[in-house]
């Protein structure tokens, strides 16, 4: 029988596709790195867990309140 809280806590690299695994329930943003190619991913959806690349340049964007002026 498998485990299901094992396989809820996973979510596939869509770099490489591995799966990377989480010790408890991510939260919806936050940051890992894939073991297998070292990309940096964020966590994009919970149900089930899904994984999109980080996008560097958003949080540039949103500490730089010049950009808007």
């Amino acid at each position: 029988m498998p485990n299901h809280r094992i396989m809820a806590l996973t979510a596939e690299c869509p770099e490489c596709e591995a799966v990377v695994t989480f010790e408890k329930m991510p939260r919806l943003a936050q940051t890992t790195i894939c073991t297998s190619c070292q990309t940096n991913l964020e966590v994009a959806y919970l149900y089930p867990i899904m994984l999109d690349w980080v996008d560097e340049n958003a949080q540039q964007y949103e500490d730089d309140d010049s950009a808007f002026y």
